[in-house]
């Protein structure tokens, strides 16, 4: 079977893991879309509970594009782990922001940018499979993607935005 060559993927991995603390690199490698969910749900319920609740349905078109691309991949991949670190870094990122409304804004209006942007790539899955240089589409996109997470981490990881 052909598609996406692994090496690019595992390039771009190797890349955004060597940048993490090794504490957030081990947090990522177990992060499942439902953890990411389940935090969401917890957000909603703490910032509801405060009265400071944002509409953070904006981010569904970015989780719905990227399980539409882990679903593409793991037909020539191994998926879990590539899908662990973009579930991880979103997870980490809204719950580090959730008390920071104008980050937390930002960050869901990122989100919801990406998201917007990807097509639904599962209508693509045969042209990835029968044409493989198209598979360099889904390397960019995921290298994109880590390296958003790069540069959000930068931002929003550090003690001083928290407070």
């Amino acid at each position: 079977m052909s598609g996406p060559n692994p090496d690019g993927f595992q390039r771009a991995l190797a890349k955004f893991r060597a940048s993490l603390d090794p504490k957030l690199r081990s947090q990522f490698s177990h992060c499942s879309l439902r953890e990411l969910q389940d935090a969401i749900q917890d957000i909603q319920h703490n910032q509801a509970k405060n009265g400071k609740q944002r509409d953070i349905r904006r981010i569904q078109a970015f989780i719905e594009a990227m399980d539409q691309f882990g679903k593409v991949i793991e037909v020539f991949l191994n998926a879990n782990e590539m899908l662990c670190f973009i579930w991880g870094p979103v997870k980490f990122l809204l719950m580090v922001t959730s008390t920071y409304i104008t980050g937390f804004d930002k960050l869901l209006d990122a989100y919801s940018e990406i998201g917007n942007a990807l097509p639904g790539l599962q209508h693509y899955s045969a042209s990835f499979e029968n044409y493989p240089p198209l598979a360099t589409v889904l390397e960019d996109y995921y290298s994109d993607i880590l390296n958003f997470h790069h540069i959000a981490l930068s931002v929003f990881a550090r003690p001083s935005t928290r407070t």
